[in-house]
């Protein structure tokens, strides 16, 4: 017999000029703790995810990473 169950996933999509500078505050606002999930290559985007986290722990939170 299968068991029922309740899923749920708030969204919030922030679009626009500007918006990976609030990437910080944003999260802040959400909790402490952040798991940051990448891919990189040899596109350069190193610098894009270094970015990021530096943006997250500036606002307090912590920081996990996963590159593949």
């Amino acid at each position: 017999m299968a068991r029922q169950w309740d899923f749920r996933l708030p969204t919030r999509i922030q679009f626009g000029r500007g918006g990976f500078r609030k990437l910080g505050s944003t999260a802040g606002e959400l909790g402490s703790k952040a798991f940051l999930v990448g891919y990189l290559d040899r596109t350069g985007l190193e610098s894009v995810y270094d970015r990021a986290a530096e943006l997250l722990k500036a606002a307090g939170v912590s920081v996990t990473t996963f590159y593949q």
